[in-house]
């Protein structure tokens, strides 16, 4: 933990308030039952649920943190990947944000439900992944305009300046081998490495 009090106070606009804050948050989701909520943190720490919502609402950048994590924890001669793939979460209701019909590995079909998109690093010499920056995936009616490769695309732009430099290749399911995604990681200067889809003709010509 004293790495991560270090970083946290070399990003430099937290403060000593917000470093203690988010010390006190990253070690109690270790320790909380059920779900990691602002209610139940304030069960299993000193701090009040008040004070987890205020932090909350000040914008912190993941990114920058993990990338500074993932340097301090691993060697630069190692060989890397980005890896990125989605997760579902379950999730009833009618009013929460980017509720929307997301595929579901588990069941091997369309639900609804919420999605998550992660970026992360994998240090091919030590096989052990980090990961870099998780996302929300939206629901198609918050900008109908984009598809969902678009959101994913804008999610891994917004993280490759993260990414450690050796990092040239990108390995993504078969989901992802579409021309337009296809594309734009290759405009990102990085090697998409996946099992093409016949719609993905386009990219390799």
């Amino acid at each position: 933990m004293e790495i991560v009090q270090s970083l946290l106070e070399k990003m430099g606009d937290l403060g000593k308030p917000g470093v203690k804050v988010m010390m006190t948050l990253f070690a109690t989701i270790l320790i909380t039952c059920g779900k990691v909520n602002f209610t139940n943190l304030s069960r299993y720490s000193t701090l009040s649920e008040k004070t987890y919502r205020r932090q909350f609402h000040r914008q912190f950048d993941f990114a920058v943190f993990n990338a500074e994590v993932i340097k301090a924890a691993t060697s630069i001669h190692h060989p890397m990947i980005a890896v990125m793939d989605c997760s579902f979460i379950a999730k009833s209701g009618k009013k929460t944000f980017g509720l929307d019909l997301f595929y579901n590995g588990s069941h091997n079909r369309v639900e609804t439900g919420l999605e998550v998109s992660l970026v992360a690093i994998v240090d091919v010499e030590t096989e052990i992944s980090y990961a870099l920056l998780a996302e929300q995936t939206f629901d198609q009616g918050f900008c109908p305009d984009l598809t969902r490769m678009d959101y994913y695309l804008h999610h891994l732009e917004i993280t490759q300046p993260q990414l450690p430099k050796q990092v040239r290749y990108l390995a993504v399911d078969g989901a992802y081998a579409k021309e337009p995604f296809v594309t734009g990681v290759a405009a990102l200067n990085l090697d998409v490495i996946s099992k093409l889809r016949r719609d993905a003709g386009k990219a390799v010509e």
